[in-house]
């Protein structure tokens, strides 16, 4: 759908993206994740137009319907959501027989005639989706959607994503936060200071160069030198609380080669579980560098 090459943009002397590569295919749910001041909104002025590119480019595959919410929606507080969107389809050029659709996509139908004044942080912030999508789009473009919301506002928006998603849209999504991102993306974009750190599947980014799992015993200083002994067991971490042990191996073998070479052995052991991917040590650790 989109294709984006070498795109720099320089306001004077400070630079806010140096040559930033990527391209989004269709139903994707793609990242831009990083810091404040990573370059996350500027990049997304620049897909949208409302700003400038220093260099580099922008090609679209198709004439895609876009629909964005760049910043916190701005309605009128005395109007019903409906009538919100009423003047939206207006100034979109779009027919409002969409807007029924929107609303329900957001969960807000029940509640279209409410004025706006009404409305919790967490329904504006759907209420804006609603207005972005009330053409039907088939990209939405979102920065830092759940930004102020509380738990309950954050899941309502993370829900309605999801649902796009289902239904053919795909999403460019900016954000900070790696929940948000590792619950709702498929592709992700790491930016530090305008640079790329990282650009891929979430599957790419998750993929480990070894097996990574924590075991223990009874006797943790046994099992410790037991696993020392073997050739492709290449690093061991006690726990904090002494409770196990973590270990790097080799992808040739498996957890049950280790476990059963143990029983063998005479070693039982009481735990042993696969460790999970930590987004935010791999995270911190690409914008640290």
């Amino acid at each position: 759908m989109l294709t984006v090459s070498n795109l720099s943009k320089s306001y004077g002397s400070i630079t806010a993206l140096q040559s930033l590569n990527f391209s989004i295919k269709k139903n994707q749910v793609y990242a831009l994740l990083g810091p404040n001041g990573s370059g996350k909104s500027t990049t997304l002025g620049i897909l949208l137009t409302t700003l400038k590119a220093s260099d580099g480019d922008v090609t679209w595959s198709s004439k895609s319907k876009i629909g964005a919410l760049l910043e916190k929606p701005c309605f009128y507080q005395y109007l019903s959501a409906r009538d919100n969107l009423r003047i939206t389809c207006k100034i979109k050029n779009t027919s409002e027989d969409n807007i029924n659709w929107a609303l329900n996509i957001v969960g807000l139908y029940p509640r279209a005639q409410d004025k706006v004044r009404t409305y919790s942080m967490g329904m504006k912030q759907r209420l804006g989706i609603a207005a972005a999508i009330v053409n039907k789009p088939d990209l939405l473009i979102l920065d830092e959607p759940t930004n102020g919301l509380d738990p309950q506002g954050i899941a309502e928006v993370r829900a309605v994503i999801k649902d796009l998603h289902n239904k053919g849209v795909s999403i460019i999504l900016a954000s900070h936060l790696l929940s948000e991102v590792q619950q709702l993306c498929t592709h992700l974009c790491i930016l530090k200071q305008g640079t790329v750190v990282f650009e891929g599947s979430f599957d790419s980014l998750t993929h480990q160069k070894v097996h990574k799992i924590e075991i223990g015993s009874s006797n943790l200083k046994e099992l410790e030198n037991k696993l020392q002994e073997l050739d492709y067991v290449f690093k061991i971490v006690k726990d904090p609380n002494q409770a196990f042990l973590r270990i790097e191996f080799s992808l040739d073998r498996s957890m049950e080669d280790i476990s059963n070479h143990l029983n063998q052995i005479g070693i039982m052991l009481n735990h042993l579980r696969v460790q999970e991917f930590d987004l935010e040590a791999h995270y911190l650790k690409l914008i640290d560098q």
